[in-house]
């Protein structure tokens, strides 16, 4: 192999880090590595982090409920924000049990 030592594994899903995880553990290398995922799904990504298959997972808001918010005052005539900062929330088996941690 060309790297032979893989020290963390990311993938833009949960399921395609669940993948990763799963082929380590063909290989007998699932405690070598770290693998991370995005979407936080309550029965993926969670779940995955609560059975320690991942050691993280990342939610990302979509900016809808934002959108809509910001249409809405527009409708009603009333300045908005030029510029709206939508944060994550990361999950980890330390924080999962309290609904993840809010990075801004």
């Amino acid at each position: 192999a060309t790297n032979p030592v893989i020290d963390a594994v990311y993938a833009h899903n949960d399921p395609g880090a669940h993948g990763a995880w799963l082929a380590a553990r063909a290989a007998g290398k699932e405690d070598e590595m770290l693998f991370v995922g995005i979407d936080a799904l309550p029965h993926e990504g969670q779940q995955y982090v609560r059975q320690g298959i991942l050691d993280a997972t990342f939610l990302y808001p979509t900016g809808g409920a934002e959108a809509i918010d910001v249409a809405l005052a527009i409708l009603r005539g009333e300045d908005v924000p030029k510029h709206i900062v939508l944060g994550t929330r990361l999950f980890t088996r330390q924080n999962i049990g309290q609904g993840g941690e809010v990075i801004p």
